[in-house]
């Protein structure tokens, strides 16, 4: 998370409560390859304090977050790849997602003008320096 960035705790662990069928559906974007993956939340634990905690799983955890302490950590599964930025016909549908909120971002006025309007590419996504997307997808995806 960026400093100025708040982890939005109430609406992380409604979105964990929520769901007793196994988990939510979220994306998680790959800010190197340009990639959108679909995943499922089972889990989430957060942070006490604003200094962060070790992993509650290190045994799940990749090789390159092990030491890293972080305010929040997600219990991941089913991870896909929807959308690939080398591929035209998946460059369309992210043009399909539209932006409804931005729940991490502190600042809220911020990235107003983006709410309600569909992502235009990767690197706008890259320019907005948010962690957290609250985002409105298409069936189709």
């Amino acid at each position: 998370m960026k400093p100025i960035e708040d982890v939005p705790n109430e609406l992380l662990l409604k979105i964990v409560r929520a769901n007793t069928n196994g988990g939510s559906r979220m994306f998680l974007y790959d800010c190197g390859l340009y990639r959108l993956y679909s995943v499922k939340l089972t889990d989430v634990a957060i942070s006490p304090t604003n200094s962060g905690m070790s992993s509650p799983g290190i045994e799940q955890t990749p090789e390159y977050y092990v030491h890293v302490k972080c305010r929040a950590w997600f219990k991941l599964v089913e991870i896909d790849l929807v959308l690939d930025s080398e591929k035209p016909e998946d460059m369309e549908k992210l043009h399909l997602i539209k932006y409804m909120d931005f729940p991490s971002w502190r600042r809220e006025d911020t990235h107003d003008a983006f709410k309600g309007k569909n992502i235009t590419s990767f690197e706008e996504l890259d320019q907005m320096a948010v962690t957290l997307w609250h985002i409105e997808v298409p069936d189709k995806l």
